[in-house]
């Protein structure tokens, strides 16, 4: 493979770091004009995908692998990247502190997720703020649940943290932008994790389905659409 140069954009790849919260591991796969990442934590109770413009990060070949995201981008953290080459299989960061040689992963070697990820038609959505999202972050740390209760009734979702051994609980209400004919009720369980590792610096429209099906938080911003799937639990005690 000859040598070439990546152009990549900062934001988007700050963006993958703060999602390698979720799993290591990060594949970046050519569809068309766009790239995109699909991935799940270990348990595969949280799967998320990532399509952004090609540009915001070129490279030879249709997919490209990292066994640790996080440690390559420290390591063009702490180099002050000037340029980024590929040369084989690696990456070579070229900085005023030197040259770093960071070799990519065999894509056999990495945990598999699926193809894709298809958001279907909502029976209920609403939208919930970056500040809502830091404020359900904080209060659960100080309740400690491990699991979220997700219900609606009369136009209202309602997002119930609980920890039953202390009884200490915190619930609230958002107003909900759509619901299809028909449905009155809703009632599940998520596991909380999910309000640790989804970027918080923004807003996003949540999607939730009566029967079965995760419930989904999206948003976009600069080209970028980002698409958060969280599968539901059975509740125990917290």
């Amino acid at each position: 493979m000859s040598e070439s140069n990546i152009s990549f954009n900062s934001d988007y790849i700050d963006l993958v770091k703060n999602l390698s919260s979720i799993s290591q591991s990060i594949v970046f796969n050519k569809k068309e004009d766009k790239i995109e990442i699909i991935r799940s934590n270990e348990s595969q109770s949280i799967f998320y995908k990532v399509v952004a413009p090609q540009e915001y990060f070129t490279f030879n070949d249709n997919r490209i692998c990292f066994r640790n995201f996080i440690e390559f981008y420290q390591f063009m953290s702490v180099c002050g990247v000037s340029t980024l080459q590929q040369k084989d299989n690696c990456i070579v960061i070229n900085s005023s502190s030197g040259k770093i040689k960071y070799t990519l992963s065999d894509y056999k070697s990495l945990r598999k997720a699926p193809e894709n990820l298809n958001i279907q038609e909502p029976d209920i959505s609403f939208n919930i703020s970056a500040d809502n999202l830091t404020e359900i972050k904080k209060i659960n740390s100080l309740i400690g649940s491990k699991f979220a209760n997700i219900s609606y009734k009369d136009g209202k979702v309602n997002v119930e943290l609980s920890n039953t051994e202390f009884g200490n609980t915190f619930d609230k209400d958002f107003s909900s932008d759509f619901v299809k004919p028909g449905v009155d009720e809703l009632n599940f369980s998520i596991y909380t994790e999910i309000f640790t590792k989804i970027p918080i610096t923004e807003n996003y429209k949540v999607i939730l389905y009566k029967e079965k099906g995760p419930m989904i938080f999206t948003t976009s911003k600069n080209n970028v659409d980002i698409s958060l799937f969280i599968g539901r639990t059975k509740k125990m005690e917290s």
